[in-house]
């Protein structure tokens, strides 16, 4: 394609279409629109949007987003962002995000699709929009402790589905398999990206690497990666991201909150990140994303490197998003909990003041 021209094939409607065919959803169980469905897997719904066509510079873009509701009726007060917090702490593809504006709590995800990434982020997009809904089906009722799931309105023409869809176990049967970030392969990539000028590092222990990403004002981001095994998806990459900003619990809690609806929301033509993985925090803020093997098992060579740096691309750019939005949402939760001041770290004097061995 040309630079600058506008691309003849909608892919976001191909988004749509792939998703639906690749998670085998029932006609039965699903009502289409002209930009979206939803479907109906057994008390849990979800919609999956594709925006129409935005231009981003020199490149078209298409915004698929998907959204699974889970709790409804829920106040803004503390505990409810310390459950959204608590729903965040499983890692996965996906945010819950707590909406004040309706009381509702859902999980999301979402990409930003354009024609030289859409063969590979589309394959990344369709496993966060298959994980949500699956993970939210069991992880909902375990963690709601008698809140109200949202589970209305039924199918408009079906009615309640009884019987839950096979689609909601794919977390459970997810295809396992190696991931190519061994410790030879980290090493490399280290050294590579560190010519280029980045400040990325290989740790030892545990093996992955750890990346400082420039903020201004002499603060940084710390970007970092390892292999790790999921309770329930497998082995898989686990990647984070640390902001160099402590705060109190509470309004942690409701910054981070901000951050993940920031990221699922309407594209309005910000420099945006893609809406994979959540911000939780205690004192700091950290967003976590777990991408499961599977996405991992084509690539080899130079493309594992490539994949790494796109992950790391990523990185820069929430880290970015995250400190132009970081003031509004502080002061925001600042207002609401005005005496909740970060804990100060306890310093043993004597262990400080001890020579090291040797």
């Amino acid at each position: 394609m040309i630079e600058g021209t506008t691309p003849t094939t909608d892919l976001g409607r191909d988004a749509l279409e792939r998703i639906f065919g690749e998670m085998q959803i029932d006609d039965r169980w699903a009502v289409r629109e002209a930009r979206a469905f939803t479907w109906w897997g057994d008390w849990i719904r979800q919609r999956v949007s594709a925006g129409e066509a935005v231009r981003a510079g020199t490149t078209t873009l298409w915004h698929v987003q998907a959204r699974t509701p889970a709790l409804r009726d829920q106040p803004d007060e503390a505990a409810t962002y310390a459950l959204v917090k608590l729903a965040n702490s499983w890692s996965s593809l996906s945010a819950y995000s707590y909406d004040p504006a309706d009381g509702t709590v859902s999980a999301r995800c979402g990409a930003f699709i354009h024609e030289t990434v859409a063969p590979w982020l589309g394959r990344y997009l369709g496993v966060a929009v298959a994980l949500q809904v699956s993970t939210a089906w069991l992880q909902v009722p375990q963690i709601a402790d008698g809140r109200a799931l949202d589970d209305a309105p039924d199918h408009p023409v079906a009615g309640p589905r009884r019987e839950p869809d096979d689609m909601l176990n794919v977390a459970w049967s997810w295809p396992r398999g190696p991931v190519p970030f061994t410790p030879p392969v980290l090493r490399q990539v280290a050294a590579v990206l560190s010519t280029d000028g980045r400040a990325v590092a290989f740790d030892e222990e545990p093996p992955g690497l750890r990346a400082l990403l420039p903020l201004g004002d002499e603060q940084a981001a710390t970007w970092g990666l390892v292999t790790v095994e999921h309770p329930v998806l497998g082995r898989g990459a686990l990647v984070s991201l640390v902001m160099p900003r402590r705060m109190g619990r509470l309004r942690a809690m409701m910054v981070a909150n901000g951050l993940n609806l920031a990221e699922a929301a309407d594209w309005g033509g910000e420099n945006r990140p893609h809406a994979l993985g959540a911000w939780t925090a205690d004192d700091v803020l950290v967003h976590s994303a777990f991408f499961p093997s599977i996405l991992f098992s084509r690539i080899e060579g130079d493309n594992v490197r490539l994949a790494i740096e796109n992950l790391l691309t990523w990185g820069v750019v929430r880290a970015r998003f995250a400190a132009e939005r970081l003031p509004e949402l502080e002061a925001a939760a600042r207002a609401r909990h005005p005496d909740d001041e970060p804990v100060e770290p306890v310093v043993d004097e004597e262990a400080a003041a001890a020579p090291e061995d040797g």
